[in-house]
């Protein structure tokens, strides 16, 4: 999974999604508390200020 931001204050964003998924399959899976902690090393590492 890719993302991106814009820090620009003058500038506006247009983000084009494309999304697929299995046949049958929901787009969108929601996953509890505990999974997301499993997940964690999965996740892009956020910027830090």
């Amino acid at each position: 999974m890719d993302q991106d931001g814009n820090a620009l204050a003058d500038e506006t964003t247009e983000l084009v999604v494309t999304m697929m998924c299995a046949p049958g399959k929901p787009m969108l899976e929601l996953v509890d508390e505990e999974e997301l902690k499993q997940r964690a090393h999965l996740r892009a590492p956020r910027p830090t200020v």
